[in-house]
């Protein structure tokens, strides 16, 4: 049994329940102060990489500046093909020449296999025989006191990372931390987590990461957009003056001649409404797709809340829609930064 499938069993045994691979309930106790929240991110999942040449050759591959990230400095970046189209991005933390890249787990097969082909050519390789990572959210009021009475260290501020032993530690934003904890040390940390937090199931550590503007790509939507169009510049994930990497011509010329013309933005539905990731979306005068579901998740409140990369336009008019009818419309949301709309130039 695989390392994922054991981390899965053990939640089940604690009660979870779990659908599609994520927490949907779980068996809280009523002494635990609920303003502060754990989860099981059971859809993530962390690549090692190491070697003497990991962090040039990460630097050559990435969209982010691989030497700014430190024991003590997180980056958000991504990989892109030739074309500039991401293939997988990533939340990613290192040290010593050991790096340590979060993505989606359905996407992670795709990630190793597009970075192997040019790792072949590199000293660094893939980190598989050790003990692979759980995930693990906090947030709430007290996630920093709680994260600095276990573990005994905890970073202040956004993307401010902590190693403890194997054990990362990022800071996400006033009160949103994640936790990478070696398979072999997951149960014990989780076990003494939730005996003081409340356990939310995974899909509303999907809806917060949405609220933030933080787009994840998946296997759906793999090779679908340019960094600039599902607000990777937004999240620091692309630096424009470190140099080569796969697909940076395009990047490049993409920022600078402000080619692009669709972003992505908050939208909110009925929780009834059919939408996934991938799905065309549509706008008034034309029978044409505009964009697509870029991620989704369900709320406690009976919403469905959206990341949708759409045209600029479709936004500006307040008119987009799931169904080419036109019949069940988005109900469009603010997100925590602004937006850059190069085609009417805006700085």
């Amino acid at each position: 049994m695989t390392t994922y499938k054991l981390w899965l069993e053990y939640l089940k045994r604690c009660g979870a329940n779990l659908e599609n691979n994520l927490v949907t309930s779980y068996p809280n106790s009523d002494n635990k102060d609920i303003s502060t929240r754990l989860y099981a991110l059971t859809h993530l999942s962390v690549i090692a990489i190491r070697g003497e040449q990991a962090q040039k050759f990460l630097q050559g591959q990435v969209t982010c500046d691989v030497t700014a990230i430190t024991e003590n400095s997180a980056q958000f970046g991504a990989h892109c093909n030739p074309k500039g189209r991401v293939i997988f991005n990533f939340l990613a933390a290192g040290r010593q020449n050991d790096y340590l890249l979060r993505c989606d787990n359905s996407i992670q097969a795709i990630a190793q296999k597009s970075l192997g082909k040019y790792m072949v050519f590199s000293k660094a390789d893939f980190v598989e025989d050790e003990c692979e990572y759980v995930c693990i959210g906090l947030k709430g009021p007290k996630s920093q006191e709680i994260i600095e009475s276990v573990f005994k260290n905890s970073p202040n501020i956004d993307l401010e990372s902590k190693f403890n032993g194997d054990t990362v530690i990022i800071k996400l934003s006033d009160d949103q931390f994640e936790l990478w904890i070696k398979s072999d040390q997951a149960d014990s940390y989780w076990e003494t987590l939730s005996e003081t937090c409340h356990v939310e199931p995974t899909e509303c550590w999907q809806v917060e990461e949405i609220r933030q503007g933080r787009a994840t790509v998946t296997e759906e939507i793999s090779e679908e957009f340019t960094p600039q169009v599902i607000n990777l510049t937004n999240l620091g994930a692309v630096s424009f003056t470190k140099g080569c990497y796969t697909g940076q011509e395009v990047v490049a010329r993409m920022q600078y001649l402000g080619k692009q013309k669709k972003h992505t933005y908050r939208a909110v539905t009925d929780i009834e409404a059919f939408a996934k990731v991938g799905d065309n979306l549509y706008t008034d005068g034309t029978e044409q797709a505009i964009g697509k579901v870029v991620n989704v998740a369900s709320t406690r409140d009976f919403t469905k809340e959206l990341l949708i990369c759409v045209t600029d336009t479709a936004f500006d008019t307040n008119s987009v829609y799931l169904d080419p009818q036109k019949i069940t419309k988005l109900t469009l949301a603010s997100l925590p930064y602004a937006i850059t709309n190069e085609h009417k130039g805006e700085q």
